[in-house]
């Protein structure tokens, strides 16, 4: 059983949540890029599974935000705990359907903390080519 997840439940996300890129991939995504039908992009960590349900950790950023992050310009757990906009939302989906199960609006200090980055990780991704 996931870890309960204090904070605002919201509408799910709607199906036309398209992935734009899959940054890493170990026995399936585990970083990926998304955007949402009004633009706004979104950094998607994998953070948990129960078996029933994959946790999904989605970070709302700008171009340049993401380009930071990717670059390891900005460490990942500094992005996670300073949101623009103030807060992230973390997302449960069905294992066996796909479908979003719940989302919540909260912060990274509601997440177990032993889960979350290393506060020194950094990525070094190449920026995707196109990324809205």
């Amino acid at each position: 059983m996931l870890h309960k997840i204090k904070g605002a439940k919201v509408p799910n996300l709607p199906p036309e949540f398209p992935i734009e890129h899959v940054l890493d991939y170990y026995d399936g995504p585990r970083l990926m890029l998304r955007g949402s039908a009004d633009g706004q992009l979104y950094l998607a960590w994998w953070h948990d599974d129960d078996g029933a349900v994959e946790r999904w950790v989605y970070l709302p950023v700008s171009e340049e935000r993401l380009r930071a992050i990717l670059s390891g310009e900005m460490t990942d757990r500094y992005a996670m705990d300073n949101p623009e906009g103030g807060c992230i939302l973390v997302v449960d989906v069905d294992w066996d359907t796909g479908e979003v199960t719940q989302t919540v609006k909260t912060t990274t200090a509601a997440l177990p903390q032993d889960a979350l980055p290393h506060p020194d990780s950094r990525l070094k991704i190449p920026m995707p080519h196109s990324s809205t």
